[in-house]
């Protein structure tokens, strides 16, 4: 699925769910950026309005297509219940938003969204509590998974993705071999560093504003 089908805004005005101005800028030109979807399976920040129902997170905060959402986002989790109502359910500071395709068997069937089997879940089914009015900012986390990862991923990627340093730092550091095989350069504030420089920083005490790009197939390699 092409990325304009799934998003209906310009990636570049998504940017400010997923940067603040302290955050240490990342560039990675990498192939296959696929190796980056377990950081979106793991978790990334995210920030909207307080009081900001789910619907309108993914279509008017990224600009999730309507139609994606509702024939492609199958399971959606909001703090560990299940999710049905995605238009009246809303985030609060410290939530965990987790959005799935549809998932095999009896298990994928009950938990998807409004399903045939929704009401034999009602005990682990989001019951949504008062929301709150003034504007301030929340800060939560999303998460996606399998074919969601897949279709959200690059355009995320391309827009740049917030992640907790610690995160990151595992993440990287567990498989060395591989970056240093997938990721062709990298950059730290347009600053040009090599792998293993990339490799033995420290980012534990940092939020990564990470933009991740394939290859480029003709001119310069972004910075």
């Amino acid at each position: 699925m092409g990325t304009s089908l799934v998003f209906l805004k310009p990636i570049n005005q998504i940017l400010a769910v997923f940067f603040m101005k302290q955050d240490t800028v990342v560039h990675i030109v990498a192939d296959p950026i696929s190796f980056f979807h377990q950081l979106l399976a793991q978790g990334i920040l995210a920030s909207t309005i307080a009081g900001t129902s789910i619907h309108h997170f993914l279509t008017i905060d990224i600009g999730v297509a309507p139609e994606y959402i509702d024939h492609r986002i199958q399971t959606i989790f909001l703090d560990g219940k299940a999710v049905d109502d995605v238009k009246n359910t809303f985030l609060k500071q410290g939530s965990i938003l987790a959005l799935s395709a549809a998932m095999p068997g009896l298990v994928g069937a009950t938990f998807r969204k409004s399903g045939f089997y929704s009401t034999f879940r009602k005990n682990i089914s989001y019951q949504q509590q008062s929301t709150v009015s003034h504007k301030q900012v929340i800060d939560f986390t999303l998460k996606l998974f399998n074919t969601i990862a897949k279709e959200l991923g690059p355009g995320l990627f391309k827009t740049g993705i917030r992640v907790n340093g610690s995160l990151f730092q595992d993440f990287i550091l567990h498989q060395k071999d591989r970056f240093r095989t997938v990721c062709k350069k990298q950059t730290i504030f347009g600053k040009d560093i090599d792998a293993e420089g990339f490799l033995s920083h420290e980012w534990k005490n940092k939020t990564i504003h990470l933009i991740i790009y394939p290859p480029p197939t003709r001119g310069n390699i972004p910075t």
